[in-house]
């Protein structure tokens, strides 16, 4: 299974996921970081093992 790493940016903040989590793919991670903007009300990245950027969740009604 994949890993990925869902960092949380809340405003200029970046708490970055050093554990990551072994999901079966990216719409997974996705949907993880979904839940993330919802509850915390902040930007989540998700990024794979290698540190690449892979997409960036807003929260709803965010402009990107």
């Amino acid at each position: 299974m994949p890993g990925f790493f869902l960092h949380v940016r809340d405003g200029g903040h970046l708490v970055r996921d050093v554990e990551g989590e072994l999901l079966p793919g990216l719409d997974a991670a996705r949907t993880e970081a979904l839940e993330l903007t919802h509850t915390l009300d902040a930007v989540v990245l998700i990024s794979d093992r290698r540190g690449r950027e892979l997409v960036q969740v807003l929260p709803h009604g965010s402009a990107p």
